[in-house]
């Protein structure tokens, strides 16, 4: 599939007696997308999606504080994961007893 067509103006080839242009340098870009079967041997018969961890929010809790848990993630700055699994805008609307989607990155 070609993705990005680019023309180079200063690698241009003139015409010395019409001035018309004659080539002109430039970049094509292709990308190559695998088939499904390669897909499907890459991933095998024993790969299996695996069941998110669901958390339920206590009393003090942040975004931060919950990915900073070792049963979590272990790292405070992983919050936005969180987030984003959970579609929240704002990380501070977190309530007592919300259910809380907590996605699986290997």
């Amino acid at each position: 599939m070609i993705e990005q067509v680019s023309w180079d103006r200063s690698i241009e080839i003139r015409s010395a007696d019409s001035g018309r242009r004659l080539r002109c340098g430039g970049m094509l870009t292709i990308r190559q997308f695998p088939e499904q079967t390669n897909i499907l041997r890459k991933i095998g018969p024993k790969t299996r999606a695996t069941k998110p961890k669901i958390y339920i929010v206590k009393k003090g809790d942040t975004l931060s504080s919950i990915a900073a848990q070792k049963r979590v993630y272990g790292d405070a700055n992983k919050w936005k994961r969180i987030a984003d699994a959970n579609h929240m805008r704002d990380r501070r609307s977190l309530y007592v007893g919300q259910r809380l989607i907590i996605p699986i990155y290997r």
